[in-house]
């Protein structure tokens, strides 16, 4: 399934942000890329409008991607987020009303299991 529209990938693993942004080229979005919490944030500020977000859990010791799921979510109604991590927690930090625009994928990430998150939001 091709998508189209514009995707934010924030990741601190230069390596795992390249495949992350390449995954999401291949499946049809235009991508954006921050290296850091501070990056992903002012993307998000200044972005007019993004069609999803997908950030790693973990990105430095005083932030979390969770809260900028949580930004992207809050800030833009039509953004769809998927949060990615090699230690996925056991519950998310995602309120019932926005379920059905929130998915997890394990990293390394791959087209496929990225299809798979998109399917189902």
């Amino acid at each position: 399934m091709q998508h189209r529209g514009r995707a934010l990938v924030i990741d601190d693993d230069p390596r795992a942000l390249a495949a992350a942004a390449t995954a999401l080229e291949t499946l049809g979005f235009e991508v954006s890329t921050a290296a850091d919490f501070a990056g992903g944030h002012a993307a998000l500020e200044r972005a007019p409008r993004l069609d999803l977000v997908l950030s790693d859990l973990k990105l430095d010791a005083q932030h979390s991607g969770w809260d900028l799921i949580r930004k992207a979510l809050d800030g833009h109604p039509q953004t769809r987020a998927i949060a990615m991590s090699t230690q996925l927690p056991a519950a998310d930090r995602i309120g019932e009303a926005d379920r059905g625009r929130f998915a997890r994928v394990d990293k390394p990430v791959s087209v496929d299991a990225l299809a798979q998150a998109l399917a189902g939001i």
